[in-house]
């Protein structure tokens, strides 16, 4: 009842603990879910079934769940710190009270022991390579160097050793050389020195800072404190070009050479953000390639509503202020996007506001991408205030770099306690962007040695593997769907004996079960007798003819798939391009003549609400297609065409493919699970060339990553570079 007007304590949060003041209530072994602040300490005992959590198992707040089942027990006097996570070992006894805006739970008698919960500081799992730029956002939460050599050196480990040493870090909070001594200082080099010379005796790089001191006493914060947003970077990765800088009151603004100032703020006088903090733009190169990144902290808070407060609907009055600032930054960024020819941004800081609120959804506009919503719920959370986990740090990247961007939450503070080590009240946030394209190539001596390779690639163990006929592909051109299902690798041998490649992997993948593709003329029984004797369970699908076994590895997908995949029986090229999707997306690949559609395979086509022909019409005909219930054709000139409409309409959020030669079969059918497993596309080339259909396809899915499938002779060095250079 937002309105109040109601009361009713079986459903509604307030009029439950209303019901409860006063009275003495019983906490029994109740979990942390929050450090302790204010000597209160968040706890939770009972959650919905579809609670969310975060990775330290703390309640993470959502649009639609402000998590009223949370107890603040007020813990003054009470010696006791504590991690999100920990658990009570034991009852708290106490009284249900009121007041700053919250119910809360004075203890009587003992106090429980704590259990740990085991939750330990993250390291990011990015891992960067060279043609990457990594980027993070860090508030630091009120740092000049008087604050000592413990703080200092914390913040430094975090960005040597959880961070690893970002080429550049957006630094929240920085305050000037005298933190909050109010005697007219504004320069904060030496707060930006202590820490650079920090990171190098952490072992890590020497950075350079870029900053602009504000006018004293005009950015809000700690009085006398001044703080900033500035930016160390890595001067061995990335360059700082050198441009008149701007002051507290000069506006940056663009042109096709980039900023007129580096760095530069960002309209410093709009009223948007009288007292508060200025957003402060630098631009940089990586690689020959110009990147603007905007470091942000927009107003708090400060003032708004609370959810056990007085007024409801919760009054959110400083939303106004950052609504005005988000518009502000994302016209700048609408300025570089259109004028500078890369338009590569990054818009990063404590935006302090959740992702789901109206002034991130505004800053996104529609020339953003808030990276923020590719995390994992059980990381998406930067700050922690009174036991609900959320997001008040954000990076954002032009949607040009969305698809080359990775996102990581490093959650090495908002969990814990200062007395339990942590820097800062925020986690950092990073994000790494690939920049150039990144070209590997997967191959064997033989099409069975390269099947083994690209197993080992994707695979470092199995309980099932899918053996097909390397020599010929008509029984295992359906067979994808099925060993994605079964998580399992596509083996390739010959006809009438396991190839001891096979052997040997299959030993390493500690295999205990082998689906055959095709009947005892595709795969020998002598074959499967192997399988056997490696202590395998066998499983062989097969049929009459081709329709029927790709019909039979249908059943075996169980469940009733929405759409179903067609292709020609004795035209591999246009099945295999599709093969990653269907097997994605758990739809069967049936098989037909160019002119007739075996009864067997119209059986199962007419079972799904849509049919997706691959090919053309000399592949399958127009009265095949006519006499199909809902068909949607996919097609192109040749088999280079075709593969790059199905890329592009099925697979067009693809930023990996698998490319394999057009020619022959063996290689793509063994790299299609693979495709799947890394939501990628199938692109088919020429041994010399990339066609120009395939080409286009790769621009307009912006594809950077590629896994060429089979040796020279398969795909040409020359192929591997054009593709690095696209």
């Amino acid at each position: 009842d937002l309105e109040m007007k109601t009361f009713d304590p079986k459903t509604d949060g307030l009029d439950f603990y209303e019901s409860l003041e006063g009275m003495l209530i019983d906490i029994p072994d109740a979990t942390v879910t929050g450090p302790v602040k204010y000597d209160e300490l968040p706890v939770y005992v009972n959650a919905s079934e579809d609670q969310l959590f975060t990775r330290a198992n703390g309640l993470l707040l959502t649009a639609d769940d402000p998590n009223p089942e949370r107890l603040l027990i007020d813990v003054d006097g009470i010696d006791i710190d504590v991690t999100t996570g920990d658990q009570l070992d034991g009852s708290v006894t106490g009284n249900v009270s009121y007041d700053y805006s919250n119910f809360k739970i004075r203890p009587t008698g003992t106090f429980p022991t704590v259990i740990d919960g085991d939750t330990e500081r993250e390291v990011t799992t990015i891992e960067s390579a060279t043609g990457d730029l990594t980027i993070a956002s860090y508030n630091i939460e009120n740092y000049y160097p008087g604050v000592g050599e413990e703080k200092t050196g914390k913040i430094a480990e975090s960005i040597v050793k959880n961070m690893k040493t970002p080429d550049i870090v957006g630094l929240i909070e920085v305050q000037d050389n005298n933190g909050p001594t109010d005697d007219g200082t504004t320069k904060a080099n030496e707060s930006y020195e202590a820490i650079i010379k920090a990171i190098e005796e952490a072992g890590g790089p020497t950075y350079k800072f870029a900053d602009i001191a504000p006018a004293d006493k005009t950015d809000g914060g700690q009085p006398g404190g001044n703080i900033r947003v500035g930016f160390i970077y890595n001067p061995d990765r990335v360059d700082f070009p050198e441009k008149k800088s701007g002051d507290a009151t000069s506006s940056v603004s663009v042109d096709e050479n980039g900023l007129t100032l580096n760095p530069g703020r960002i309209d410093p006088t709009n009223e948007a953000f009288e007292d508060s903090r200025k957003p402060l733009a630098a631009e940089f190169e990586f690689n020959g390639e110009k990147v603007v990144v905007v470091a942000n902290h927009f107003n708090s808070k400060g003032g708004d509503g609370a959810l056990f407060g007085a007024d409801h609907p919760v009054v959110l009055g400083s939303e106004v202020q950052r609504i005005k600032q988000a518009s502000i930054v994302n016209n700048f960024v609408n300025e570089v996007v259109t004028n500078m020819d890369s338009g590569n941004v990054v818009v990063l800081g404590d935006l302090n506001d959740f992702e789901f609120s109206k002034p991130i959804e505004t800053l996104e506009g529609d020339v953003l991408t808030n990276m923020i919503n590719k995390l994992p719920t059980e990381q998406r959370y930067t700050y922690n205030y009174q036991g609900n986990a959320q997001v008040l740090d954000h990076i954002l990247v032009s949607n040009n770099l969305a698809k080359r961007t990775m996102i990581d939450s490093i959650n090495i503070n908002s969990d814990f306690s200062e007395a339990d080590g942590r820097a800062s009240d925020h986690d950092p946030v990073l994000a790494k962007i690939q920049m150039d394209n990144s070209v590997d190539r997967t191959s064997g001596e033989t099409r069975y040695e390269t099947a083994v390779e690209i197993s080992k690639k994707g695979w470092e163990s199995a309980d099932t593997v899918v053996i097909a006929r390397g020599d010929k592909f008509p029984d295992a051109l359906a067979g994808a769907p099925l060993a994605y299902k079964y998580d399992a690798p596509i083996l390739l041998t010959e006809q009438n004996k396991l190839n001891a490649a096979v052997k040997k992997e299959i030993e390493r993948l500690g295999a205990t079960k082998a689906i055959v593709l095709g009947g005892t003329s595709a795969i020998s029984s002598y074959a499967e007798y192997e399988l056997k004797g490696l202590g395998l369970k066998v499983d062989r699908i097969g049929g009459e003819n081709r329709y029927e076994t790709a019909v039979n590895i249908a059943a075996k997908l169980d469940g009733t798939p929405e759409k179903s995949i067609l292709a020609n029986a004795f035209n591999f090229p246009d099945a295999l391009s599709v093969a990653s999707y269907a097997a994605k997306n758990g739809y069967p690949i049936v098989l037909t003549d160019d002119d007739k559609l075996p009864a067997v395979s119209s059986k199962i086509l007419n079972t799904t609400d849509e049919q997706i022909v691959v090919g053309g019409e000399s592949a399958i005909s127009e009265t095949i297609v006519d006499n199909l219930s809902n068909p949607v054709r996919i097609s192109g000139d040749d088999r280079y065409t075709t593969s790059a409409s199905i890329a592009t309409v099925l697979t067009p959020d693809a930023d990996t493919a698998i490319v394999a030669t057009g020619v022959k079969f063996a290689d793509a059918l063994a790299g299609s699970v693979l495709a799947a497993k890394e939501d990628g596309a199938i692109l088919l080339v020429k041994k010399d060339e990339v066609p120009e259909k395939i080409s286009d396809a790769i621009d307009e899915n912006d594809i950077h990553n590629f896994h060429i499938l089979g040796g020279p002779n398969a795909v040409s060095d020359e192929v591997m570079e054009e593709l690095k250079n696209n």
